[in-house]
């Protein structure tokens, strides 16, 4: 065999390594969109949500001390707080393979408030909030979450009141 003989050799096992190493780089991916097993079961989507739940609620324990006149800084201040928290753990569910959106419900939010006619209660844009003593508190929020992988599709929709 010849010199030129030898480089083609060479380059044929060279370009065969290579490829040996991307397919290994592709099955060492857990999650491709092809995958029918997918990430969420329901076990998972409870967990996102009370994940998502604790946020809120922490959110909703950040003192105001805004006067009731001035409450829609509160609703403000308080969808504020939960984007943070829900950007974070989008942020954390996408790297698995999971879509999801989360966006406040303010029809939701003022059937809600309809239903409690003997509370001092407003909507603003699905946050409820509520005059105690004078001064804002948050009183709960509505809320539609969309939760999807390659397989599955969860829409959720809720109120939460604290």
């Amino acid at each position: 065999m010849d010199e030129a003989g030898q480089m083609i050799l060479l380059s044929a096992l060279t370009a065969c390594l290579c490829l040996v190493g991307v397919v290994a780089c592709m099955s060492a991916v857990s999650f491709t969109p092809g995958d029918e097993t997918g990430y969420l079961s329901a076990d998972a989507v409870d967990n996102i949500l009370w994940a998502q739940d604790t946020a809120i609620s922490d959110a909703a324990l950040h003192p105001t001390g805004d006067p009731w006149d001035e409450r829609y800084k509160s609703a403000l201040n308080f969808k504020n707080h939960v984007d943070r928290y829900i950007d974070s753990l989008s942020c954390c569910l996408l790297k698995h393979g999971v879509a999801y959106r989360f966006g406040f419900n303010d029809t939701l939010a003022a059937r809600t408030i309809s239903l409690h006619p003997d509370k001092d209660i407003e909507n603003f844009g699905g946050t409820i909030v509520e005059c105690h003593n004078g001064s804002t508190r948050i009183y709960g929020c509505a809320y539609d979450v969309a939760i999807e992988d390659a397989s599955t599709d969860y829409k959720i929709s809720r109120v939460k009141t604290f």
